[in-house]
Formats: C-alpha cells, sequence, structure tokens
C-alpha cells in the first residue's frame, strides 16, 4: 500500500521503494514519510475493534513525533506535549496487550532460520551435543512462523516519557552539540 502513495513535492514524501515491514535502519526522513502516510496505508487491515486502538496509535504518534520536531515551545505547548507523552505510552500499552500478539514477518523468520541453524552447526562443532545420525543435509531448521510480541522494554519506548521534561530542562535538541569538546 505505501508503494501507491505519490510522491508530494519535491522533498516533502518520496517514493517507497522497498516494502516498509522489511525496510531496516530508517533515517529521520523515511520515518517521517512512513508517520504522514501510514493512516491511510492501514485503513481496513485489521478487524473494527483493533482499527479504532491502532488508528488512535498512529495518531499518537504522529502527534507526539511533530511535538518533539518542533524548535519553539512556550509553557502551554511543554503542558500539551506532556499530556500528548501520556496518550502516547498509554496507547502502547492497549495496543501491546490488545493487538498483539503477531507472528514475525518472512524476513524475520528466514533470520531466525539462520540464526537456528548457525547455533546448531556451532553446536555440534563444539563437542557438547552429539553429531546427528542423519546427514546434515537432510535436516533442515523448521520454517514455521513464531508468535511475536510487542515489546515496550526497549530504552526508546522507556525514554518516551522523559522527552518533555528534558526539553523544558535543556531546550530543543537543535540548540546544543551531545559532542566532546
Amino acid at each position: 500500500r505505501f508503494r501507491q502513495v505519490p510522491t508530494f513535492g519535491r522533498f516533502t514524501i518520496r517514493k517507497f521503494r522497498t516494502r516498509v515491514s522489511d525496510m531496516k535502519q530508517f533515517a529521520a526522513r523515511d520515518y517521517e514519510d512512513v508517520l504522514q502516510c501510514i493512516i491511510p496505508c492501514m485503513e481496513g487491515l485489521f478487524e473494527p475493534a483493533d482499527d479504532k486502538i491502532v488508528h488512535d496509535l498512529l495518531f499518537e504518534c504522529c502527534t507526539w513525533h511533530s511535538h518533539a520536531k518542533s524548535h519553539l515551545y512556550s509553557d502551554s505547548s511543554l503542558h500539551h506535549f506532556h499530556a500528548v507523552t501520556r496518550r502516547l505510552t498509554d496507547g502502547l500499552r492497549l495496543f501491546q496487550k490488545s493487538v498483539c500478539p503477531t507472528t514475525e514477518t518472512p524476513k524475520e523468520a528466514a533470520a531466525r532460520v539462520r540464526r537456528e541453524a548457525r547455533r546448531a552447526a556451532q553446536t555440534t562443532t563444539s563437542g557438547s551435543v552429539p553429531l546427528p545420525t542423519a546427514a546434515p543435509s537432510t535436516q533442515k531448521p523448521r520454517k514455521k512462523t513464531v508468535k511475536t510480541e510487542y515489546n515496550l522494554d526497549t530504552y526508546k519506548i522507556h525514554a518516551i516519557p522523559d522527552v518533555p521534561a528534558c526539553i523544558r530542562e535543556f531546550g530543543t535538541t537543535n540548540g546544543y552539540s551531545t559532542m566532546a569538546v
């Protein structure tokens, strides 16, 4: 669906060349393009109860991102940013509880199968596990998809509530550098 979204302006929204679920190492512009286009692209993909939760969460992500990238804040805008942050974190927990678990993508499944095969090869060469009686070429790792849970235990998710307070204390991120002097 993302590939059907036309470009907009010269540098506003670029054409999506690959499947968004397969994209890795997003640049900031890629993340913004996905956020700007995701709500209409996700329309009708979920059951009605889940669809509302997903659309509300996507809207909160877009709102939070627009507040976070702002360069000028007042007390009232920071207060509103804090409220948006609260709604975003509540939405993330609701999404994890209601919509998930999901299944892994084909790319994730292939990576898991390769990882399991590599681990199995390392254990058989180290001698800790007896070698199988069948030839290795006949034994393939199972390619079933595994149910996965949305992981909220990452630093990025953990740091979201701290962003408004950090902006209040240190200012916007364009006003300072973390580079050692």
